[in-house]
């Protein structure tokens, strides 16, 4: 037994196998190989799957994606949403613990964002109070007192006093 012979029967019984698979039947994803150097017989399934796509058939839900094996009838389906965020009507009202909940939340709730699907309009129950500030404005500085500016929101009109940097 020479050099070569040696070193392919330890390739084998390591595991790696060498040799040709082949599709044990057509219209199957089932193939098998007999190795070229030991004969051990391996099987395995290889689907060919075509892309994540949405399904198109009548009745079935707009989020409903799917792929297909394009030997076999094996299809996998997943439902994947299309999320964003976007300003909602609060579905209930915030809860109030005095007169200062009452101004400050109420206000605020004009900035709720809900995650909701683009293509079904399922949504997750996520939100957020997302606020767009406007440029800021400069407030007239006390003596011995750090700088600040106030931002306010052009949607609910919320304040937000930070230090200048």
């Amino acid at each position: 037994m020479g050099l070569k012979d040696r070193l392919l029967k330890a390739k084998c019984a390591a595991g790696f196998h060498s040799g040709e698979w082949k599709q044990v039947a057509a219209g199957s994803c089932d193939e098998r190989r007999d190795c070229a150097h030991c004969g051990q017989v391996s099987t395995r399934t290889d689907h060919h799957l075509t892309d994540w796509a949405y399904a198109e058939e009548e009745g079935a839900p707009v989020c409903l994606m799917e792929r297909r094996c394009q030997r076999c009838p094996l299809a996998e389906r997943e439902v994947k949403h299309t999320m964003y965020w976007t300003y909602v009507t609060p579905l209930a009202e915030p809860v109030v613990k005095s007169a200062w909940d009452v101004i400050m939340k109420g206000k605020a709730e004009k900035c709720r964002q809900g995650n909701i699907c683009s293509r079904c309009g399922y949504t997750d129950g996520k939100t957020m109070i997302k606020h767009t500030w406007d440029a800021g404005t400069q407030i007239p500085q006390e003596i011995g007192h750090r700088r600040k500016i106030v931002y306010i929101c052009d949607i609910c009109g919320t304040e937000d006093v930070r230090d200048m940097l």
